[in-house]
């Protein structure tokens, strides 16, 4: 259902530089995708580990106060408390880190692939809720506002926080708005029935696999009135959880949700992460009228064979009224950005087909 762009990835880790000369671009992904100016901006994660030294490792942390800066602490890799869990993650002295730190920088496009990116941090982690990074932000518009909501990790575990701006020339914090441990937060882009719907991930374990929920809000800020919406279905391509994709999309059939699935398998070794899509009512987005799984699983090289094996994850999407195109930015493998793009109404079509 979507088609990839033919020279993917069009944004690799090799475009960037780094912030600190003490650290390397690890990747740059999942991207929050929209439309201003009549340019396409896509908000970019973008993840810096810290250099390599013989017989040490760095442990990347932010170090707040009146500058923030992106920082590390050493331990000699011959620790006995020091474990390698995965290539995202390190225990030492049974506290968990993360071996990269995330902030978000924007680029900007005339035509949705070529891109200007920008070599400052648009927003760097700061306040004890983010020493351990800001990732994977969506942004929604709301009238003449943007809405910049991101997960935030720290020693607490992960929070989803937002931002307010109306040019991402400034911003406003405006606190965490889903508590530990919560993620995968998309907000609609209007009031229904006089509320507004967000879809959210919180942590379910032991009793139950992740799955999307849904909660209103009077103001953005208060969300209560939580429910699942969908739950993983055991199939091969999300026998293991589900999460929110980019913000919906209005069209006259629905609401268009695009949401990430992920499975464990033997073949694959491990998590396998594909793309779906489903429709929820206009009028009452706590009905779903269509769901069809999967539209997008890894493939190229690119996705299978990269930081992290096996994954496509979008959380940011744009819909060009002028040439009907849905354009879908998604994250490679944790390391690139690919494309993958349809008609939209075509879309539709397959997708209310079954």
């Amino acid at each position: 259902m979507l088609v990839r762009y033919s020279n993917n990835p069009i944004i690799k880790s090799s475009d960037l530089q780094a912030l600190n000369e003490s650290f390397k671009i690890l990747g740059v992904f999942n991207p929050a995708a929209f439309l201003m100016n009549n340019k396409i901006y896509l908000l970019l994660r973008v993840a810096e580990q810290p250099k390599e030294v013989s017989g040490k490792l760095r442990i990347p942390i932010v170090k707040n106060g009146k500058q923030t800066r992106l920082t590390y602490f050493e331990v000699d890799k011959n620790d006995p408390d020091l474990m390698i869990t995965d290539v995202r993650k390190y225990k030492w002295k049974e506290r968990e880190y993360l071996s990269s730190l995330s902030h978000f920088r924007l680029a900007e496009s005339e035509d949705g692939v070529h891109f200007k990116i920008s070599n400052q941090a648009w927003m760097l982690p700061d306040g004890e809720n983010e020493n351990f990074g800001i990732e994977d932000a969506r942004v929604t518009k709301i009238d003449e506002d943007y809405y910049v909501y991101f997960t935030a990790a720290s020693d607490d575990g992960y929070v989803t926080s937002m931002v307010k701006t109306k040019d991402f020339t400034t911003y406003h914090r405006k606190g965490i708005i889903f508590p530990p441990l919560n993620k995968d937060v998309v907000i609609f882009p209007e009031k229904i029935r006089g509320k507004y719907f967000a879809l959210h991930r919180p942590e379910v374990f032991p009793f139950a696999k992740p799955s999307i929920w849904m909660a209103t809000s009077p103001d953005l800020t208060n969300w209560g009135a939580h429910h699942v919406l969908l739950r993983p279905n055991n199939s091969g391509w999300n026998n293991d959880k589900i999460g929110g994709g980019p913000p919906p999309i209005k069209t006259p059939q629905g609401w268009l949700v695009i949401y990430h699935g992920v499975s464990l398998s033997s073949s694959h070794k491990g998590e396998f992460y594909s793309l779906s899509a489903m429709l929820l009512d206009l009028d009452d987005p706590r009905k779903i009228l269509a769901n069809k799984t999967p539209i997008l699983s890894p493939e190229k090289d690119y996705e299978t064979s990269a930081f992290v094996k096996n994954v496509v994850f979008s959380n940011g999407a744009v819909y060009m009224k002028e040439t009907d195109e849905l354009m879908v930015y998604y994250g490679a493998g944790d390391e690139s950005i690919g494309l993958a793009k349809c008609k939209l109404q075509d879309f539709l079509i397959l997708l209310s087909s079954g």
